[in-house]
């Protein structure tokens, strides 16, 4: 996530960066759809207990004047064992 790279060139999909713990989307262009662009991520539990799960984006910046254009649904899961 090297912001002197240009990203556009080198990435043709979504990501996660471990480093920065964060979701790259890439460019997003604002449409007429009124439901927005929406992303769809896999989480597994490889574990043989079921697993209780809450999800939450936060801003990167605590500027308040910004407004946040993401939003989780659902924001809690219980993943089942395997």
């Amino acid at each position: 996530m090297d912001p002197s790279l240009n990203t556009q060139t080198i990435i043709s999909s979504s990501l996660f960066s471990i480093q920065e713990n964060v979701f790259w989307f890439g460019t997003l262009i604002a449409g007429k759809d009124t439901q927005g662009t929406s992303e769809r991520f896999k989480i597994m539990n490889p574990n043989k207990v079921t697993c209780h799960v809450k999800f939450s984006v936060k801003p990167r910046s605590s500027s308040k004047s910004e407004g946040f254009a993401f939003k989780i649904e659902p924001d809690h899961f219980s993943i089942v064992p395997n």
